[in-house]
């Protein structure tokens, strides 16, 4: 009886995360606490309020940014916050947050260090434009194999 109670509590922590993670696709994902963290500058592609009808963002902020972390890829990004952090309504540059292993787990920090807001602001003195690569949207997450390879032995192992 052990093992059908796990396989259901793993089902139902599985349920739980996908629902969590999911929950707004196309939207960057929360930076988990005590992982990775790195600041990027990054160009305003479009910042706009939104009101939702259906409620899920109202009273809403969405920024669409092109992150340029130093020495690698550039990336863009879909952020949701329910307040304008950096004031991007009226400027075209931005530091994000973010995790190097999973870069759609990004946030708009409220006090981004200077040193990188000088970095936002020479893109924008220097000319560079926002490119439009596709947004970075949610992946698998970073355990789901393992969970679903012991959701798998804990099933063959209650036959």
């Amino acid at each position: 009886m052990k093992i059908t109670g796990l396989a259901a509590t793993s089902l139902s922590l599985l349920a739980l995360s996908v629902v969590a993670e999911l929950s707004a696709p196309g939207h960057a994902l929360p930076l988990r606490p005590g992982g990775p963290r790195v600041c990027a500058p990054a160009l305003v592609r479009s910042a706009r309020a939104v009101d939702d009808p259906r409620g899920v963002h109202r009273g809403m902020f969405v920024f669409d940014l092109d992150v340029r972390p130093q020495g690698q890829a550039p990336f863009s990004v879909r952020i949701v916050h329910p307040l304008d952090l950096q004031g991007l309504l009226t400027r075209r540059t931005a530091v994000v947050e973010y995790d190097p292993h999973q870069p759609w787990r990004a946030v708009l920090p409220a006090h981004p260090p200077w040193e990188w807001m000088a970095r936002a602001e020479n893109l924008a003195v220097h000319g560079v434009e926002a490119s439009v690569p596709p947004v970075v949207t949610a992946r698998i997450p970073a355990g789901f194999p393992v969970l679903v390879t012991g959701l798998a032995l804990t099933w063959l192992l209650s036959l």
